[in-house]
């Protein structure tokens, strides 16, 4: 965005006035001098008419947008479409409710007894002394919640890439091992692009890159805890986590000239609920007489639950508030008012078996998006927009944004061992 203090221009000092003098000045031409000045001013007068002429005859160049689709997806009804990838992080002040003291890293086996646990630590490519040196007395705790293990920063340290991925997915089968079942994805390469703009310490970056692993083709981190623990001031600590909070996320605008089809446009998205062709046709038509045309925002063509809420974050939550998540997101798209029954995700599987019917591809504005895992769970459901476009929300908490993402960012964000199942839905009445 502009810098809206812009610098100011520099003001011309004011002459002085001239003292008033009694004799005006008289200008004399010899006849010779006269031919000369109108000589010079024939020349001159040539020379002018051949640059404004040259100058009024140079086309006038548009910047042109930094991306565009493909050519091909231009001519779709939604129209040309200008996009700009762009990460997003966190608020500073989101980021700040993290604690910044003592991080411990636990280790949650659910109720796997020590056999079990010895036969996950194996598979994952430890050694029997490694394994008995994790599970050692002093380091683990059983009781009715299950089995866990506070390993050392050195056992961490210490893990190979290939044994810390092995692992860590076995892990994840626990939702209490947050950080292994949504690891950070260094999806940027080099990785010392994501820190630049915090002032993040080379040896930093050189301790989180040891501490990667790969899930499914992406760079995964999940030990943060080590890292903030060797960081000396807070502040260190925030501009870490808030770096580590950044997502891909889209901007996208569309392109309106005079060799526009309005009605094509408003075919599409004018038969978006809460999106009114009334209101979008006399916006489109007097950007159509410009000379150049116009890139407008995508916020104009979308309902008002995504445009109230794209590119936001939620208010922290409390006890009892709505669960902001990814299907009650996508649910409430068309809606004016939020249904907080999409919550409850019996009642949400409930209302799309009834009011939806599967599709084989995404082809209108409001198709809903979801995502299969192996297992044949859903992990994750979106709102397919235009061409390649989705709109989203990826995760439950108050630190995720509602965001316009490329399908194969949000592929890239759910892949475990290999990408998700992709399945659509179609509102019955569309």
């Amino acid at each position: 965005m502009p810098d809206p203090h812009t610098e100011p221009s520099s003001a011309t000092p004011a002459s002085s006035s001239p003292a008033h003098n009694t004799q005006t000045p008289t200008i004399r031409f010899s006849l010779i001098g006269l031919l000369t000045l109108c000589l010079v001013l024939i020349v001159a007068t040539g020379a002018a008419f051949h640059f404004f002429s040259h100058l009024h005859s140079a086309p006038i160049a548009s910047n042109p947008p930094e991306k565009t689709l493909a050519a091909a997806e231009q001519e779709q009804p939604w129209g040309q479409l200008l996009v700009q990838d762009i990460t997003i992080e966190q608020p500073t002040e989101y980021v700040s409710f993290e604690s910044t003291g003592e991080r411990k890293t636990l280790w949650f086996f659910g109720s796997c007894n020590a056999s079990q646990t010895t036969n996950i630590l194996s598979a994952a490519g430890l050694s029997d002394a490694e394994i008995a040196a994790i599970l050692h007395k002093d380091r683990t705790t059983t009781d009715a919640a299950g089995t866990t293990i506070a390993p050392t920063e050195s056992m961490i340290l210490g893990l190979k890439a290939e044994v810390r991925a092995k692992l860590y997915r076995e892990l994840a089968r626990w939702p209490e091992n947050t950080l292994c079942v949504a690891p950070y994805h260094l999806t940027t390469e080099p990785i010392e692009a994501i820190f630049a703009s915090k002032s993040i310490k080379p040896e930093t970056i050189d301790l989180i890159r040891s501490l990667t692993f790969q899930r499914g083709g992406i760079t995964c981190f999940s030990d943060v805890n080590l890292v903030l623990n060797r960081l000396s001031s807070p502040e260190e600590k925030i501009s870490l986590l808030q770096a580590l909070t950044y997502q891909q996320a889209t901007l996208v605008q569309v392109h309106i000239n005079d060799q526009t089809d309005i009605n094509q446009l408003l075919g599409y998205w004018g038969a978006v609920p809460e999106v009114r062709s009334k209101d979008l046709r006399p916006l489109l038509e007097s950007i159509q007489k410009t000379p150049q045309g116009f890139n407008l925002s995508l916020l104009y063509f979308l309902p008002p639950f995504a445009r109230e809420r794209l590119f936001t974050y939620p208010f922290p939550s409390k006890p009892g508030d709505t669960r902001m998540d990814c299907h009650w997101t996508a649910l409430n798209f068309f809606n004016a008012t939020t249904d907080d029954r999409y919550q409850d995700t019996a009642y949400a599987s409930a209302y799309v078996n009834e009011n939806f019917y599967q599709i084989g591809a995404a082809t209108q504005c409001g198709d809903l998006i979801f995502l299969r895992d192996s297992s044949r769970a859903i992990v994750h459901s979106a709102v397919h927009i235009a061409a390649d476009i989705v709109f989203t929300k990826n995760g439950i908490n108050y630190a995720q944004p509602w965001i316009l993402m490329r399908m194969e960012h949000l592929l890239d964000v759910y892949t475990q061992e290999k990408p998700p199942e992709v399945i659509y839905y179609r509102r019955k009445q569309s």
